[in-house]
């Protein structure tokens, strides 16, 4: 009997460890960044895999088709691209309430090019 329970205590604690491992490598990923071209803010954004979706706007802007036209034609007006674009990386490790995160984070920083601006 305490031999089972032992066993218990162990798969239990093998399962917990095991779930805050996949949940720290899901954390580590998502994350609410901002795109600064020449100094000033243009977009706050989010992303489950942040630094990949870092990479798509830059391939998307340079390739002239971002589904942002606002964040587009910022962009186009770039005289030196590569030396005017800065990303900062708001809040990263987030596992819970993501999208209100970045949405506060709009309403507080009051980004240039964000579509949600649009709406309000």
């Amino acid at each position: 009997m305490v031999s089972e329970l032992i066993l218990t205590g162990i798969c239990i604690f093998l399962l917990l460890t095991f779930i805050f491992l996949v949940l720290k490598e899901i954390a580590d990923k998502r994350g609410i960044y901002a795109i600064y071209f020449d100094g000033v803010l243009m977009y706050v954004g989010m992303s489950n895999n942040y630094e990949n979706r870092i990479k798509k706007h830059g391939r998307d802007l340079q390739h002239h088709r971002h589904y942002n036209k606002k964040l587009q034609f910022q962009y186009n007006r770039l005289k030196n691209p590569d030396n005017q674009i800065s990303i900062i990386i708001l809040s990263k490790g987030v596992i819970f309430g993501l999208r209100k995160t970045e949405k506060d984070y709009i309403k507080k920083l009051n980004p240039k090019c964000n579509i949600q601006n649009n709406r309000n």
